[in-house]
């Protein structure tokens, strides 16, 4: 998005402005983070953080459908602006933003997650071209921010997602992921474009694929002796299918 090293606030009509309070949020802490969703999308939730505003992207949002960014660190935020699509203004529908430090890939407990804010049902005129949602005064807290809908299934249409917020500290060990880039191996592959080592690659458009065939297998060395807390895996889109 459009960037300036100066801000100036002029009357738009008469002699004189009134305001309460003016703030200015830090840079985009979400640049090139990690973007997740229930199901693999092939990649193209990258787009959302790359920084390509000419991009546009179909978020699937709903009660059991989710996207989320990962900060890769703890973050105070304190909102987000969402660069729009012109052409599709009327498929930027209502949701509502969580932080949590939870991988939302894991069973969903309301009690780890903080509200930030929502998408209200108001439909956005056609000169609008960015909207922003602000967390409660003093931001929230958390990794993972996670965009999530009341209603059962819908579509959200976005070209960018900025976020802005403080840096508070690293993630800690039991937060980072011990599986990124260890060695696979499985009990067949599908096809040149689906080898074992795409499982830990950490590349969302990366897919690891075995042979249809009775219990498939894949083995994952850590090379080291770890307690484990929680695994998530990320699931193939149904309409992603390799030929």
């Amino acid at each position: 998005m459009i960037r300036y090293s100066k801000l100036i606030i002029e009357p738009k009509y008469g002699n004189y402005i009134h305001l309460c309070q003016v703030e200015v949020f830090s840079s985009n802490i979400a640049h090139w983070k990690l973007t997740i969703s229930k199901y693999n999308d092939g990649g193209f939730l990258q787009k959302l953080t790359n920084g390509d505003e000419s991009d546009s992207v179909k978020l699937r949002l709903g009660k059991n459908y989710w996207v989320a960014i990962n900060l890769l660190a703890y973050y105070n935020v304190f909102g987000l602006d969402f660069r729009l699509v012109s052409s599709a203004l009327n498929a930027f529908k209502s949701f509502y933003v969580e932080l949590t430090n939870d991988n939302p890939a894991v069973q969903y407990n309301s009690m780890n997650y903080s509200y930030c804010g929502e998408k209200d049902d108001n439909i956005l005129g056609e000169s609008d071209n960015f909207y922003t949602i602000l967390c409660k005064t003093g931001g929230v807290k958390g990794q993972f921010v996670v965009l999530r809908s009341n209603l059962l299934s819908i579509y959200v249409v976005v070209s960018e997602i900025e976020i802005f917020g403080n840096y508070l500290k690293d993630l800690e060990k039991r937060s980072q992921n011990i599986l990124f880039n260890k060695p696979c191996w499985a009990s067949t592959i599908y096809s040149s474009r689906s080898h074992a080592y795409l499982a830990t690659l950490g590349v969302r458009g990366g897919l690891f694929h075995t042979k249809r065939e009775n219990n498939p297998w894949i083995w994952i060395d850590m090379l080291g002796m770890y307690k484990l807390f929680q695994i998530a895996i990320l699931n193939r889109n149904n309409r992603r299918k390799l030929e």
